[in-house]
Formats: C-alpha cells, sequence, structure tokens
C-alpha cells in the first residue's frame, strides 16, 4: 500500500531592515603661516581637541559601517511533514538539511498490532524553491496474536526517493506542492507495494484562512505498473484544518483515505481505509520540533486505534547558497 506522509504546520519569516547614520565634520581652514596656539578645531559638534578628535574619528566609522549592515536576518521556523498524512507545500531552506523521524503504534483490522519506527526522512534545500527527499525504510514489528493472521513478522517497508517544488499561486495567500517520487519496494512483503518501482506524484494545495487558520488538500497517486497482486493504483486524498494557536504551537484535525482503484490480482486489497486523526506541533527551537497525534479509522478495513510521537531537526547553513 501507498505509504504515509507526514506535515507540520507553520512557516514564519523574518525581515531585513538596515539604518545607514553618518557624521559630518566641517573643519575651519586657517592661514597657512598661522600657529595653532590652542590645539583645537571648530566642528559641527563644536569645538573640540584636535587630540580628541583623532581618537574619535575611528570609532566614529567603525559605528558608521555597523549602522551600514543589514540586521541579521533569522531562519525561517522549521516547517515539517510531520504528523499529518498531508504533506507540506513548504521546502526546507537552500543549504539546510532537516532530518525527522517517530515512532507509531497502530491497533489494525483484525487485531493485528504493529509498531513502526524510525520513520526516517531526509530533506536537502536546493534553491529556486525546491528540495530533495528521502524516506528510509521504516522498520514494523506485526504481531497477529490471538488472532487468525499469519502477520508475526518483523520487516523493513519500502524506501522512496523524490522531489519537491514550491508554487505560489497567491502570495501569501495559496500555495501549492508539486511532488514526483519513486518508491522503491524494498521491503518485506507484508508491507511492500511489491513489483517493481512504483511511481509516486503528490499535489498540495495550502489556503490561509485568517492569520491562524489554514486548509491543505493532499492527493497522491501511487502506480503499480507491473500489476503484481497489489492495485494498479492506489489514491490518498486528504483534508487537513491546522490552528496555529502561538507561532511556535500548532495543532490539526484531518481526515485521509487510502483508495486503491482495483481489487489487484490477490482480490484481497480491495477496500479503502477511511482514517480520522488529531494532532499537535511545538516548535521547542527555531530548528527543531516535536509532535505527537492519535487517530481512529471509520471503517471496518482501517486501523481501530493509532498513536505517535516524534522529533525534527534542521541543520542550516551547510552548503553554499549562491
Amino acid at each position: 500500500m501507498a505509504a504515509w506522509g507526514v506535515l507540520a504546520s507553520v512557516l514564519a519569516s523574518s525581515v531585513v531592515g538596515s539604518v545607514v547614520g553618518s557624521v559630518v565634520h566641517a573643519e575651519d581652514k586657517q592661514p597657512a603661516n598661522t600657529a595653532n596656539t590652542d590645539n583645537t578645531a571648530s566642528t559641527a559638534l563644536g569645538p573640540v581637541t584636535l587630540a580628541a578628535a583623532d581618537a574619535h574619528q575611528p570609532k566614529e566609522q567603525e559605528q558608521e559601517q555597523e549602522q551600514r549592515l543589514p540586521d541579521p536576518v533569522l531562519p525561517p521556523l522549521i516547517s515539517t511533514i510531520r504528523p499529518s498524512v498531508s504533506d507540506t507545500v513548504d521546502v526546507v531552506p537552500q543549504g539546510s538539511l532537516q532530518f525527522s523521524g517517530g515512532y507509531t503504534y497502530t491497533n489494525g483490522p483484525a487485531g493485528v498490532r504493529s509498531h513502526s519506527a524510525p520513520e526516517w526522512l531526509g530533506r536537502v534545500g536546493l534553491g529556486h524553491q525546491s528540495e530533495f527527499r528521502v524516506i528510509a525504510p521504516n522498520l514494523f514489528w506485526l504481531d497477529g496474536a490471538g488472532t487468525a493472521s499469519s502477520l508475526d513478522q518483523t520487516a523493513f517497508g519500502d524506501m522512496q526517493v523524490g522531489f519537491s517544488r514550491h508554487v505560489d499561486v497567491v502570495a501569501d495567500r495559496w500555495a501549492l506542492a508539486l511532488q514526483p517520487a519513486l518508491n522503491l519496494p524494498v521491503g518485506g512483503r507484508a508491507v511492500t507495494a511489491g513489483g517493481g518501482v512504483n511511481p509516486v506524484f503528490r499535489v498540495v494545495s495550502t489556503v490561509l484562512l485568517g492569520r491562524r487558520w489554514a486548509l491543505t488538500n493532499q492527493l497522491e497517486t501511487l502506480l503499480n505498473p507491473s500489476g503484481n497482486r497489489l492495485p494498479r493504483a492506489v489514491l490518498t486524498p486528504t483534508v487537513n484544518l491546522n490552528l496555529n494557536v502561538t507561532p511556535r504551537w500548532g495543532v490539526y484535525g484531518e481526515y485521509a483515505a487510502v483508495v486503491p482503484t482495483d481489487a489487484g490480482a490477490g482480490g484481497s486489497v480491495g477496500v479503502a481505509q477511511h482514517l480520522l486523526q488529531v494532532g499537535s506541533t511545538w516548535a521547542v527551537r527555531r530548528n527543531q520540533q516535536l509532535d505527537a497525534r492519535m487517530g481512529t479509522g471509520l471503517n471496518a478495513a482501517s486501523p481501530g486505534l493509532f498513536v505517535g510521537v516524534g522529533y525534527a531537526i534542521r541543520l542550516d547553513g551547510l552548503f553554499s547558497d549562491r
């Protein structure tokens, strides 16, 4: 089945300004044959000794240079793909490297319990509003104890590589992300998309509904050209409503579905899953975030309960931004 992606909500931006100051000195000229017996000069700031004027000159030049320098630009507040199913329209700043990971417990259909970690995702800012990303194989512990299931096993999931491109539709109001990717079926039989390489394409849209609210929609399509036991395609639509309680603390509610387009050759995986979840994010630093989520399935084919926690960190200035 399609791997779940995860998101977090908010991006804060900084403002750059500069202040330029200058001190104008006007020195009175004296005749060449006239001695300056009191060792003073008249300036725009009033009479001062020449020694004092000389002493203040370098300091004033330093102050003038400092005033001409722009104010330091703070890096943007971290924006992640955790912990929602919906992705993010934001990309990692150019020259930055961002990692995120977490743990999820799921009480799945037919009483099968699963644990997954480390949910590792790496993102590299490429500039021009784009990034490269890698989803590493996730480790699943499947426990069907007390059921008729044969899924008692530990298995790695699939790996995914791709790009994300940010597109402004309406400046500061509506943005898109176009995200082509390849799903590499390296995982165990119980948790892999199987067959050959699976193309994946996501379109993510976020509309700001005022200063605190944002609405995100996503449609992910995973294709299965090999036509093996799994469906020819799996669609993952989502609707996410996010509230920025403070600049660093966000909460959200989300609906997501995993919809196979057919039953596949096996005939047992053609039922859609419908999920409802809530979650929260907290930016403990500008470049670090903690998150938590919990949710439930809305039909018999969906998990009964799932909970998860996670962490993300961004390392800035690792690569040239020129």
